[in-house]
């Protein structure tokens, strides 16, 4: 019974995480512009990703990049044994 519990409070914090990327994907990406075909699309999300990983602060992350976060923390990871995870 316990795993059950624990699965669902991890389950509700993931949900809150991609809740709110999406409510920022919508309204980067979705909600700005008029597309007329999927390649529009993709091309736009690309942009707009490479803002959100390399150049937008995260007010969770004390206000600087995810990448500039990654950096900061790698040391703290390495030591850690925990693996970088590239590309996902």
């Amino acid at each position: 019974m316990e795993f059950c519990r624990v699965f669902r409070e991890v389950n509700r914090i993931q949900n809150a995480f991609v809740e709110r990327f999406n409510s920022s994907y919508r309204r980067g990406v979705l909600n700005k512009y008029t597309f007329e075909n999927l390649d529009q699309v993709r091309e736009q999300t690309k942009i707009w990703m490479e803002d959100y990983i390399h150049k937008r602060p995260h007010d969770s992350l004390g206000k600087i990049s995810p990448v500039k976060f990654a950096k900061l923390n790698s040391s703290w990871a390495s030591r850690r044994g925990i693996k970088k995870q590239i590309n996902m």
